[in-house]
C-alpha cells in the first residue's frame, strides 16, 4: 500500500489463460480504490490490450515472465508492464492503423496500442536490463477513446 492508494504487483507466466488473473486483480483494485465504472473499464481495457500482446506475441518470441505493476495516487494511476521477451517498442514498431479507412477494408486487430494511446495521458517505452518496460500514466478524471 502507498500513502495515497494501493499498489498491485503481479508476476506471472505470459500465457493467455493468465489474462483472467490480470483482469481479476484490477477489478479488485478498482473496487478497493472506488474507481468509477468508466475508469475501471478504461484500466481493464488498457491492461488487457497490453498484457495480451505480451502473452501472445512476446511469448511466441521467447518471453517467459510478465510483470504488471499498478500504483494508485490521489489523482492518477501509473501502470508498468515488464517482460523478458526480445526488444519490442510498441510505440514505434507496432503498425499504425488506418483509422480513416472504411471498417470493411481494415485488417483485423492492430488497434490496441492506438486505443491505449488515446486512453492514457502519458506512455513511454524503455528497454533496460534485458527487459521491455512500458510505462503508462493517466488521471482518474473522465477520458474517452
Amino acid at each position: 500500500m502507498s500513502e495515497a492508494g494501493a499498489d498491485l504487483h503481479l508476476r506471472l507466466e505470459p500465457h493467455p489463460e493468465r489474462l483472467a488473473d490480470v483482469t481479476g486483480a484490477i477489478e479488485e483494485l478498482g473496487e478497493r480504490e472506488q474507481w468509477s465504472p468508466e475508469f475501471l473499464f478504461r484500466m481493464n481495457l488498457v491492461l488487457e490490450e497490453m498484457t495480451l500482446n505480451v502473452m501472445t506475441h512476446g511469448r511466441s518470441a521467447g518471453a517467459s515472465e510478465l510483470e504488471v505493476i499498478v500504483v494508485c495516487e490521489a489523482d492518477t494511476v501509473s501502470i508498468e508492464i515488464v517482460d523478458d521477451g526480445p526488444r519490442f517498442d510498441p510505440l514505434s514498431e507496432a503498425p499504425q492503423p488506418d483509422t480513416d479507412a472504411p471498417l470493411d477494408e481494415r485488417p483485423v486487430g492492430g488497434l490496441g496500442i492506438h486505443l491505449v494511446r488515446e486512453m492514457m495521458d502519458d506512455i513511454d517505452y524503455r528497454y533496460e536490463d534485458g527487459r521491455n518496460r512500458l510505462f503508462m500514466k493517466t488521471s482518474k478524471t473522465a477520458k474517452t477513446a
